[in-house]
Order: structure tokens, then C-alpha cells, then sequence
């Protein structure tokens, strides 16, 4: 946000994973369905706000829609990253009587040590794959423990490591070696220069590359003195460092207190989280929320309801396009419908007829299947819906415009 808004009690400073945290902002919570990733219930916050706090109202809010609706929240699974889950969150699931499937934050000494527990040997014996689910991933079954105010739970576990993110972290290391080598280098080609004339100095300059780089506390460098005075420096990769840190390459912890899912299933449900961040990333950009030009809590929230409102209609077309086989995206659906032209003709005797201009055979095409897939289930005899009536007109072959056309209306 920018501009002044010192009355707000919405806009404020706080962190957020990107954004710079002295950046005014407002947080935006977001629950969508796991069938289409329709969005079903959103919560505005004030910036400042903590995200496992909006975890915990989150929980409260959607447990008061689910009865609303008539809902047994027992069948309800609710799926999210490590901000959905810690020691506290984990026994209020339990209280609130919540299935939840959620990736654990590595914070507490015991997590980490059940992540490093398995061998490679215990890996290969334990692929997550079958005939429909991802190849590349292991898991191994295990006990999460949780304790918080004096109570604890223990819930069931699966240490995960996957193949592609093993792979890619490791490439990325690699690269940053190879940076981190080459500005030490640099160090080294400037000893006898002002501030590297002792090596003392050259030690601390070889330091700071060693702070600024991601894989600083995998390499060692040591300067020293030569019998006439000269500075020399060198460096190495800490073996036992390097190994720890392969070590844990590609392992995530998974935690559910649902008894029902397989290991597999853990997997699958928590890769399709990623809807959530998909809406997110609609919501900012396709749908343009930004900028913003109001200033008061009361038309923020009614913008936001707005765009929420756009974004639904965006999600249902996705959701109904993909059940009838037209595999696309509603970006990719509205950029190839951006040509088309509603033409509106109204007669001298009032009539109005609504014709498409220029449509081609692809386009034709994907209306016939989007008709197909937008038109609510036939439950009695058809019902003339303004959805209905728009795509037969702009379907059925070009006709004549009528008599006494008093004017013509694209829009």
C-alpha cells in the first residue's frame, strides 16, 4: 500500500514472505477447494498480523461456514504449509475436531531429528509412487510428537524426500560455489593492494564473501604470512558440513491427524495445495488488483470483495472448462476469445439481436465446449439462463440484420 493512512486499522507495517516489511500492506486469507481451487471463504487482516495467528481464526472461521452449511466438519481436510502447523495449532486441530494434512516447520530439536533419521537404504525400500501419482519420492512413516501447555499430542508423520527438489537444490549449491570461488579469487588477486597488506586483513576480506554467500558456513579460508611478509590466502569445502546439509537435501516433514490417508495420499494432497497460491497469484496479477485508490478500511474491504467476486467467476470457468475437457487455463480461454466482438443490433420496433463478429473455428469450438460445461444441470424442462441465450446467439449461424436497424453497439 502506499499513501497515508493513518486512521486505518487495517494498513499497516509487518512481515510479510515478499514483501520488505517497512512496506505498509494489508493481508488477505484465502480458503479454496480442493475440486477446482473455487474460493469458498477469505478474511481481510490488518498488515501486522502474524501468520499463525490468522491460522487459528482461519480454523474458527471455516469451522462456523462448514455448520452453516450443513456440513459434518469430521469429512473436512483441511491442507496447508508450515504456517498451518505448530505444537499449539496442532492440539486445537484436535480440539476443533479437524482433519488437517500440513508440512512441520523444523524448529523444534525433535522434528529435525526424525527429517535426518532415515537412511538411504530405508529410502529405496519406501517409494511414494503408484499409477497415478508423481515418480521421484520416497517416504518414511513416523510419529510426530507435539507438546504445548502442558499437553501433548502425537499425530502421524512421513518424512518425504523428493527426488526433483534433492536435484535442484543441489545444482543451485553448486552455482553458489562456484560464485563464492570466484569472489574469494578476487580477494586473493588484490593481496598487496591498500587493506590487503597483512593477513589480517585478508582474512576478514574473505570472511565477508564467506557471510554474503548461502554456502559461506560449507567453506573455510584461512590467510597467512609468507617468511618475507607476503599475504597468502586459501580456502576449502568442510566435508563433514557439506555432508549434513546433503544430507538433508529434498526431506520435508509431513504431519496429518487424519487415519485414513496413505502415504501416497499425504503426498498427493499436499502437492495439490498449491491452488491456494495459484488463486493468490490470479488475485495480484490477472486480475489486477493493484493499484488501490481507496484510502478508507470500509472501501478497501468492499475492493477486495469485489475482486474476490471476479476472482470466483474466474475459478468456476477454470473448474467447469477442465470437468468437460478443454484443458486450459482461464488465462489461456480469455486470451483466445480477446478478439470476439458482441455486436448488438437494435430495430426501429424496439428488437434487439446480439450476434458475434469474426469468429473462427477454434474459437467456435471452445464456446461450443465451454456451453457445454457452463450450463447449470437440467433439472425440469430448459431454462432460458442469460449464460443459454448469449452462446446459442453467438453459435447459431450469422443472420440477416433486421429491417430498420437503427444502430449498431460493440462491445
Amino acid at each position: 500500500m502506499t499513501g497515508e493512512y493513518s486512521d486505518s486499522e487495517l494498513v499497516d507495517y509487518g512481515f510479510a514472505h515478499n514483501t520488505p516489511s517497512d512496506k505498509q500492506k494489508v493481508k488477505l486469507g484465502l480458503v479454496v477447494t480442493n475440486d477446482g481451487g473455487v474460493p469458498c471463504l477469505f478474511q481481510v487482516w490488518a498488515g501486522r498480523t502474524a501468520d499463525r495467528v490468522t491460522a487459528q481464526k482461519n480454523m474458527d472461521a471455516l469451522q462456523a461456514l462448514l455448520k452453516g452449511q450443513g456440513r459434518d466438519t469430521q469429512q473436512v481436510l483441511i491442507v496447508g504449509d508450515s504456517a498451518n502447523l505448530n505444537s499449539e495449532l496442532a492440539l486445537a486441530y484436535a480440539d476443533h475436531h479437524l482433519k488437517y494434512l500440513a508440512g512441520v516447520s523444523l524448529v523444534e530439536k525433535a522434528h529435525r531429528t526424525l527429517v535426518l533419521t532415515p537412511t538411504e537404504r530405508e529410502w529405496s525400500r519406501h517409494p511414494l509412487t503408484d499409477d497415478h501419482g508423481p515418480t521421484g519420492y520416497w517416504g518414511w512413516v513416523c510419529e510426530v510428537p507435539f507438546v504445548h501447555g502442558g499437553r501433548s499430542v502425537t499425530h502421524r508423520g512421513l518424512v518425504v524426500l523428493s527426488g526433483p527438489m534433492r536435484t535442484a537444490l543441489r545444482r543451485t549449491r553448486t552455482q553458489q560455489f562456484h560464485v563464492l570461488f570466484a569472489a574469494l579469487r578476487e580477494v586473493q588477486s588484490k593481496i598487496g593492494n591498500k587493506r590487503y597488506r597483512t593477513a589480517l586483513e585478508v582474512q576478514r576480506r574473505a570472511e565477508t564473501q564467506l557471510r554474503r554467500s548461502p554456502v559461506g558456513k560449507l567453506v573455510r579460508v584461512e590467510a597467512a604470512s609468507t617468511p618475507e611478509g607476503t599475504p597468502t590466502l586459501r580456502w576449502w569445502i568442510d566435508r563433514p558440513a557439506l555432508a549434513n546439509a546433503m544430507r538433508a537435501d529434498g526431506r520435508y516433514l509431513l504431519a496429518t491427524n487424519d487415519p485414513n490417508l496413505t502415504p501416497a495420499q499425504m503426498l498427493e494432497r499436499y502437492r495439490d495445495k498449491d491452488a491456494v497460491e495459484k488463486r493468490f497469484r490470479v488475485f495480484k496479477q490477472d486480475l489486477q488488483i493493484r493499484p488501490l485508490f481507496v484510502h478508507s478500511d470500509e472501501r478497501l474491504r468492499a475492493m477486495v470483495l469485489i475482486n474476490l467476486i471476479a476472482l470466483l467467476a474466474y475459478s468456476l470457468l477454470e473448474r467447469q472448462a477442465h470437468q468437460h475437457g478443454v484443458c486450459l487455463t482461464a488465462r489461456r480461454i480469455l486470451e483466445q476469445l480477446a478478439s470476439l466482438q458482441v455486436i448488438e443490433i437494435e430495430a426501429s420496433d424496439g428488437s434487439r439481436t446480439q450476434l458475434l463478429s469474426d469468429i473462427t473455428p477454434d474459437q467456435r469450438r471452445l464456446l461450443t465446449r465451454l456451453r457445454q460445461g457452463l450450463e447449470p444441470p437440467v433439472t425440469a424442462a430448459p431454462t432460458s439462463t442469460p449464460v443459454r441465450l448469449l452462446l446459442e446467439r453467438c453459435l447459431s449461424p450469422a443472420a440477416p440484420a433486421p429491417s430498420g436497424a437503427s444502430g449498431v453497439a460493440a462491445a
